[in-house]
């Protein structure tokens, strides 16, 4: 009975490479990101990677789609710069472009800038030099022409009251943003009073609860939640941040390879315990006139990803990816499928609100080589991070997302194992090499298929893994499958060198069926005695005999070889050999007629030796006949020889004792001498 083992080692083979690729797969799936480089090791970094660069060819490779229309970058460009100046501007300029906009009916403004700061009001001595000329009644004349000129001149009121103004004036409909900060950010740089500032601005914006049926409200525990996790973060200045606008953050989560994939919709914040979303997030949930909630799993304690809660009540569900709190960015392309226009064209009504109402903007630097505001995309190594903002924006509105199922992970194990068990059982019992190749190429050309299939229909799988899972059981079954032959073949070789030459036997080799099945085929076979032996062995010592008849039988075997021929086996002293099997040889009984006659020359070279030597000279006899035989492995099931049988074998041994009676060396049948007369010299008997 075959050991099960055995039986089964290919599929054995591609199970245990799955359970290792399933392993490795599990401990790699989990999003890496700028923040967490230190917490993995160079293996889980170097998969990470080259799963970022798999998705980035997916990306590429599927190509640009219309971005959703309504959303719309006014961009911070060359074109405003060469108008206002190099960036940062005074902020009544921005103030201007956002009371356009507000105006124009815009549904939402995400701003991609932070104003922390209190700007500097160059013109604040001017006005101050005014007010005091206002008071004095009456002005002297000689004053009168520097009050008109700072009257002219000087705004009315500071850049920090203009675009607050602004602000107040969009309410809602302006989302600015915030940097979040983490304790290094923190230390050295802001003071715990200012700290503690932010935090109470931030209070108003923080989200701590959802939904749940009938109008009822549930505040999860925050601070079990895996989010991206920060101390606080940078409000804009308290009259800009209670200005009635919506807040969000626009922190960038950078992959391992510092490529934006996805992104932070929630950063819990530890010093409020509460949840700050994205600037993203928050614009287009204002341009769908809603609120931001968590998005909870039943009640469980697993954050599936936010919530748009909409007028009505509906929601839109914007998906983490499983087992973190980042949501993959869906990008419709580069920056150009995004309509982009300039603040310049804002400000001079260029643009104006035909084209700007119902719009979704963001509002942020492109600047070639503006600090700090250049991102890596699946598209170009050099984007402006607006547009990662807005890519985010187009996919909540379009609810368009790229999304991961929670049971990913398993059914990828599950569908590995499958496929490398299949293959394996499939490339084992496949001959041809060619054909084992190609089973593993199409088994690997399937997974890569249905990936891509997949992600163009939004839905991300694994690649580097589960590939190289099947790339290594379909390989590693075909080196097992190429041992196995291999020691099929040494052993093969060993019985076989036993009976062929060392060409025949290669043939025979690369085709193992040629000596393994039982036929019935027209062959020739030959016998040769040692004349007087049993007299020979009784004047020798062991020890000389076996010297002796090994000098005999080694020529003689050599000859057969050279014929091509196949030694059947020695008995006693006798050798028996045939042609025609396992290799075809239409000139089988011409090759054993001319062995015959080399065994009787090298016989004479052999007895001059012996003579030389004061050994006894042998004569032999021998006996070629061709006829029908069975040619095959023949044996018990404990040992089997390769062998002929059949009437034709038995005369041929026949021929050879006939020898004694008409005193000659070779006898051949007529069957042989009908195809050997034309080349061997032969009398009849």
């Amino acid at each position: 009975m075959p050991n099960p083992v055995s039986r089964w080692r290919y599929e054995l083979l591609a199970l245990a490479v799955a359970l290792v690729g399933a392993a490795l797969h599990y401990a790699t799936t989990a999003p890496i990101v700028g923040i967490d480089k230190a917490k993995h090791s160079a293996f889980e970094r170097a998969v990470a990677q080259l799963e970022g660069r798999a998705s980035d060819f997916k990306f590429r490779l599927r190509g640009e789609r219309p971005a959703d229309p309504s959303v719309m970058v006014v961009a911070i460009d060359e074109k405003s710069a060469q108008a206002y100046g190099l960036w940062p501007w005074s902020r009544e300029i921005l103030a201007k472009a956002l009371t356009l906009l507000v105006d124009a009916k815009v549904k939402a403004v995400g701003l991609d800038i932070v104003f922390a700061d209190q700007a500097v009001d160059e013109h604040a001595t001017e006005r101050e030099i005014l007010r005091e000329l206002e008071q004095v009644d009456p002005l002297p004349p000689q004053l009168e022409p520097l009050k008109a000129r700072l009257a002219s001149q000087a705004p009315t009121e500071s850049p920090d009251v203009a675009l607050e103004k602004a602000f107040r004036h969009g309410g809602p409909t302006i989302v600015q943003g915030t940097i979040p900060l983490g304790d290094d950010e923190i230390k050295g740089a802001f003071t715990p009073e200012q700290i503690a500032a932010y935090d109470r601005l931030l209070e108003p914006f923080m989200v701590r609860k959802l939904t749940i049926g009938g109008g009822a409200t549930i505040e999860p525990p925050i601070s079990k939640l895996p989010m991206w996790v920060y101390t606080s973060s940078q409000m804009p200045l308290e009259a800009f941040a209670t200005a009635g606008s919506r807040i969000g953050h626009f922190a960038m989560v950078p992959d391992v390879d510092g490529t934006i994939r996805r992104t932070a919709l929630f950063a819990r914040l530890t010093n409020t315990n509460g949840l700050l979303p994205s600037m993203a997030l928050q614009t287009a949930a204002q341009a769908l006139g809603g609120t931001v909630e968590p998005a909870w799993n039943r009640g469980e304690s697993d954050l599936q990803g936010a919530n748009v809660v909409l007028a009505d009540g509906s929601k839109i569900t914007v998906p983490f990816e499983p087992s973190s709190s980042f949501t993959l960015v869906d990008y419709d392309g580069p920056s150009s499928v995004i309509r982009t226009v300039s603040v310049k064209d804002v400000i001079d009504g260029t643009v104006g609100e035909a084209e700007l109402a119902g719009k979704t903007v963001l509002i942020g630097v492109t600047i070639t080589g503006s600090s700090g505001d250049q991102r890596v995309t699946p598209f170009h190594e050099i984007e402006p991070g607006v547009y990662t903002h807005a890519a985010m924006v187009s996919n909540i509105l379009s609810r368009r997302f790229l999304t991961r199922a929670w049971s990913a992970r398993w059914l990828e194990m599950l569908a590995v194992l499958l496929i490398s068990i299949a293959l394996a059982a499939s490339i084992a019992r496949t001959r041809s090499f060619a054909l084992k190749f190609v089973l593993a190429t199409v088994g690997v050309a399937a997974w890569l298929v249905a990936d891509f299939v997949l992600f163009t229909h939004g839905t991300q799988v694994a690649t580097i893994v589960p590939v190289g899972t099947l790339l290594a059981s379909s390989f590693g079954t075909i080196f097992l499958g190429y041992l196995s032959v291999d020691r099929e073949k040494l052993k093969m070789r060993s019985t076989f060198s036993r009976y062929l030459g060392e060409d025949v036997m290669e043939v025979a080799l690369a085709n193992p069926d040629l000596l393994n099945r039982g036929e019935k085929r027209e062959m020739t076979v030959l016998f040769s005695d040692i004349r007087g032996f049993t007299t020979l062995s009784e004047r020798m010592s062991p020890e000389q005999l076996a010297d002796f008849i090994n000098q005999y039988l080694s020529p003689m075997t050599q000859i057969v070889f050279d014929e091509k021929g196949t030694l059947d086996k020695y008995i006693g002293d006798a050798v028996m050999a045939f042609w025609n099997a396992p290799l075809t040889q239409a000139d089988h009984a011409i090759r054993a007629c001319r062995a015959s006659v080399k065994m009787l020359i090298k016989l004479q070279e052999l007895r001059a030796g012996w003579r030389a030597a004061g050994l006894p000279e042998l004569e032999i006899g021998i006996g070629v006949n061709t006829g029908p035989m069975i040619v095959g492995n023949m044996g018990s099931d404990v040992r089997v020889d390769y062998t002929v049988l059949g009437d034709a074998v038995n005369l041929g041994s026949r021929l050879e004792g006939t020898n004694k009676e008409y005193d000659t060396q070779i006898i051949i049948a007529e069957s042989t001498w009908a195809t050997a007369k034309d080349v061997m010299i032969c009398r009849k008997l």
